[in-house]
């Protein structure tokens, strides 16, 4: 209880809240409740929370033909008097499937999957680790790594997501993928390969034709 710190006061010598802290709070409440029923927009606001975080977000653009892009990346090969019959695809199928390509003893890119075990949502995989020779950044190398761990994905029955520890190199990738209409945003912290096209008989054999031209 509350007491005045003059004790000489008969109200708070038995118990009772000064007059003015009891007439201050009051005035406040009063013109709390007032300001309250003048903003309406005030309590018609959405606190944020996980809803607002894990809401569906929309995904736009349609696809871009794969094709095209594989063409792409032999167009830069050719520029530097390469075909994609010089270098070396080496795939490792199954568990924690790996890719790794290179040329003679240089290594390109390469990246594995993480177990399925270790999923965050149920039925995804994502890629432990990837990485590609700076000398070969943005001549598709990367995009080509994440396209082919997908087909490794799928041959799993799972479908590749991102994970939650991207880095920028890896969320660049994954925001190319959603634009071309090949992966789309689940939420504001994933992504996803559309199963519409990673499973598409026209994407496993568009990639399973460019893998084959590799050296084994």
């Amino acid at each position: 209880m509350m007491m005045c710190p003059d004790s000489r006061h008969e109200r708070c010598s038995a118990g009772y809240l000064p007059m003015f802290s009891l007439r201050s709070f009051l005035t406040l409440g009063i013109v709390t409740l007032t300001l309250f029923a003048m903003s309406p927009k005030l309590h018609a606001t959405p606190v944020l929370d996980c809803e607002v975080l894990f809401r569906p977000v929309k995904n736009i653009g349609a696809k871009t033909d794969l094709q095209s892009q594989l063409d792409a990346i032999e167009r830069r090969l050719s520029a530097e008097g390469l075909t994609v019959s010089d270098l070396t695809l080496s795939i490792r199928h199954g568990e924690r499937a790996r890719v790794a390509i290179s040329h003679g003893e240089t290594q390109i890119a390469y990246g594995f999957l993480r177990p399925h075990q270790q999923g965050v949502h149920v039925g995804r995989v994502s890629i432990e680790r990837i990485r590609v020779n700076y000398n070969y950044i943005s001549r598709g190398f990367g995009t080509l790594t994440y396209l082919l761990l997908a087909r490794e994905a799928h041959r799993q029955g799972h479908l590749l997501e991102s994970s939650w520890d991207l880095s920028d190199a890896a969320r660049a990738v994954w925001s190319g993928l959603v634009k071309r209409g090949w992966a789309k945003k689940i939420d504001y912290l994933f992504n996803e390969f559309d199963p519409t096209f990673i499973e598409a008989p026209e994407t496993i054999e568009a990639l399973d034709r460019f893998a084959a031209r590799f050296q084994p």
